[in-house]
């Protein structure tokens, strides 16, 4: 969710999304349990992005959640790993 934070703030002040680096978003999490990756469309277009979580030291074996991926509408894939 702080990713998604940085991206609003992001966008705030520029026309589009941006890259992990541009928002200032770390390449894991605090806790170091998930890779964190941003994907926007290609070429940027300010209206959409990604962030994905995968999971790493140990979360990767959460069954159905070693992945966890939030759009720009706050939507997650699987849905029911939000909820965890």
């Amino acid at each position: 969710m702080n990713g998604q934070l940085l991206q609003e703030k992001y966008r705030a002040n520029k026309p589009t999304y941006g890259t992990a680096a541009q928002i200032g978003l770390s390449a894991n999490s605090p806790d170091g349990y998930y890779a964190m990756t941003v994907t926007l469309p290609s070429p940027a277009n300010g209206t959409t992005y990604s962030i994905t979580a995968t999971g790493q030291n140990g979360q990767n074996q959460d069954t159905g959640c070693t992945a966890i991926t939030v759009n720009q509408a706050g939507t997650f894939s699987p849905a029911d790993c939000a909820k965890r």
